[in-house]
């Protein structure tokens, strides 16, 4: 007996409409005794689902309990090919759940999409998703509900959660290493020869800007022992008499002065402050571009050295030079070409440009060029050998390594063998070199080692590296 959910009428098992309402029908409503009937006989089914070894004697367990009180016929065509299947049915008439002729909406993830009743039973099934653990097939998959029946009960599309295929990792090439050929070497090689002269370039530049500038040299000028520079050889003869003899001192003073009180005279003028001051404007001029020009002539050298010290010329051969006496001294200056030998146009003349144009090599400007260059070339040997790590510290090792050795030999040269060629010769040119650029040999000398510790340091790696590749050869053949 059938019972029509929309008006109530009273159907035979049969039937497919209400003959009250006209309402489709398609699925059996249970009433009371009847109901409780089925769903006992669909506990008695599924234990005996959980204990039968086949999935057709399931069946048949099922349908020889449903069939005396419920009258439900089996269709025969509706026989089980697999599990899956086997177990939603099981779970269809287990919970009892009678679907609505309506179409079902199921709510995954947000998105509304609406089945018929058979499409859901097919593919979701007809449980609660509450069952438990013992009532669910072998190879179910569940996860947490997302959606919802409009009836209330929630259910997953058969097979959700079930393990992703994995996809096999691609093998990783090795890169294969490449060497570094020959013409990859020479073309290195004339790469590092720039690099080095502009690396020795900077660094003598440096050497010159910290110790060798203008104020450094004044002082430096000083600080000399004026007697040791009068009695330095020139020519074969001291330096006081050449100057006596060249500027006509005697004729000068009208025979009053010889050449020791010629020499006593020039001990008590000032003439190192003077010679200092005149350095510093030189270096100034050519190694800065300051000021104006500063060479020296005949008439600035009488006018502010002798006119100077006129009372120390009284002091010793007690004579009161006059401007005649000043004027026959510039006479024989210029006869001498005193105004060539101290210009520094006449230098720039000889050196074949303008010695002022220095001033732009020696400019911070020009230092940080320089600097930028030599990154470029370092950048450049990277690039050449392929950034082997052998090629790379035995080129830069090489560059700063040979710099180095000849910024330091420099600084080396002006510390111990200017001071030991003027005991050898008494050159007054070597012992103005080993005092006056005593600075600069000191900032050459820590210039040059620092160059020659990282030089020194980059060429023990390479060896390192080298005899290392060595060993991995070894053993690889082995």
């Amino acid at each position: 007996m059938l019972i029509c959910k929309n008006c109530g009428k009273e159907l035979d098992d049969a039937a497919i409409f209400c003959t009250g309402c006209g309402k489709e029908l398609n699925a059996p409503e249970f009433p009371g005794a009847v109901e409780e009937a089925g769903q006992s006989a669909v506990s008695d089914a599924a234990s005996d689902v959980v204990k039968t070894e086949s999935v057709e004697d399931t069946i048949d367990a099922a349908i020889s309990a449903l069939g005396a009180d419920e009258g439900a016929s089996v269709n025969s065509e509706a026989s089980v090919t697999n599990d899956t299947e086997t177990s939603e049915s099981i779970f269809k008439s287990e919970s009892g759940i009678l679907q609505d002729e309506k179409n079902v909406t199921v709510n995954d993830n947000d998105d509304t999409v609406n089945i018929s009743d058979a499409a859901a039973t097919h593919v979701y099934g007809a449980g609660s998703g509450n069952q438990p653990s013992e009532y669910q097939p072998t190879g179910y998959q569940s996860r947490p509900q997302s959606g919802q029946y409009q009836g209330g009960y929630s259910q997953q599309p058969y097979g959700y959660g079930q393990p992703a295929m994995q996809t096999a990792p691609s093998p990783v090439k090795e890169k294969k290493e490449v060497k570094v050929g020959a013409g990859r070497v020479i073309g290195a090689s004339v790469v590092a020869f720039f690099a080095i002269v502009f690396t020795l370039l900077l660094s003598l530049i440096l050497c010159v800007k910290f110790g060798a500038n203008g104020n450094i040299i004044r002082g430096r000028v000083e600080k000399l022992d004026l007697r040791t520079i009068l009695t330095a050889e020139y020519d074969g003869e001291e330096i006081s008499t050449d100057l006596y003899k060249t500027i006509g001192f005697r004729t000068a003073t009208e025979g009053t002065a010889d050449e020791s009180s010629f020499k006593e005279f020039m001990l008590k003028s000032d003439f190192l402050e003077y010679a200092g001051e005149r350095a510093e404007n030189y270096v100034n001029y050519i190694a800065d571009g300051k000021g104006s020009d500063p060479s020296v002539t005949s008439e600035d050298f009488v006018n502010d050295f002798f006119k100077e010290n006129r009372s120390a010329a009284k002091d010793t051969f007690n004579y009161d030079m006059t401007e005649e006496s000043y004027k026959t001294i510039r006479s024989n200056l210029d006869k001498e070409d005193f105004d060539t030998t101290m210009s520094v146009r006449e230098w720039g003349d000889k050196a074949g440009f303008g010695l002022k144009n220095l001033s732009y090599v020696f400019s911070y400007i020009t230092i940080g060029i320089i600097f930028a260059l030599i990154i470029v070339l370092f950048i450049w040997i990277l690039v050449i050998v392929d950034k082997k790590g052998r090629h790379l510290t035995g080129f830069y090792g090489n560059i700063l390594f040979i710099s180095g050795v000849i910024v330091f030999a420099v600084g080396v040269a002006i510390i111990v063998g200017a001071p030991v060629a003027y005991a050898f010769t008494n050159e007054l040119a070597f012992y103005i070199i080993a005092n006056v650029l005593l600075p600069f040999s000191l900032v050459a000398l820590c210039a040059g080692f620092v160059e020659l510790l990282i030089g020194g340091i980059l060429k023990k790696v390479k060896k390192s590296i080298k005899r290392k590749e060595k060993r991995n050869a070894v053993s690889v053949n082995a």
